[in-house]
């Protein structure tokens, strides 16, 4: 991997007005908008956050058949950083050793880990503030909208 600046997709691009003038990519794959079962072997507390955010991604306009590994991922990571939450609930930050020790929990490192990636896959599908304003959708109703349905 090339370290820098992500490169922004042809689209942003002609958007934006192409500002910095460089050739545009003509040849970027333009994948199909799609509303994806949940995969069958993601557990219960995935497919429930795979539902909420494929509804969500789709009505948006963002999530393609070339992104539900990507989603895949994000719903596994989250249900497995739950289930990391509830076990520390249970047995606490700290944890003492054959010795007498006090040593931290090795499910604080899976938290840790689990948000940073979770973190990581929400800024590749706009979900936070600051991704969000690099993301322009543009639909036949106008720019793309994030609704939120009020239950859940």
């Amino acid at each position: 991997m090339i370290p820098g600046t992500k490169p922004k997709p042809t689209r942003l691009k002609i958007i934006n007005g192409n500002p910095g003038g460089r050739p545009l990519n003509t040849n970027e794959p333009k994948p199909e908008a799609v509303l994806p079962e949940s995969p069958d072997h993601l557990d219960d507390q995935a497919k429930f956050f795979w539902r909420q955010m494929a509804e969500r991604l789709h009505r948006a306009r963002v999530l393609t058949e070339l992104d539900t590994t990507a989603l895949e991922l994000l719903c596994d990571t989250y249900s497995r950083r739950r289930e990391a939450m509830e076990s520390l609930k249970k047995t606490g930050l700290l944890l003492r050793t054959a010795k007498g020790n006090w040593i931290q929990s090795p499910l604080v490192g899976i938290i840790n880990k689990s948000t940073q990636i979770i973190e990581r896959l929400l800024v590749e599908f706009g979900m936070t503030p600051s991704s969000r304003t690099r993301v322009s959708v543009k639909t036949d109703d106008g720019p793309g909208r994030w609704d939120y349905p009020h239950g859940r």
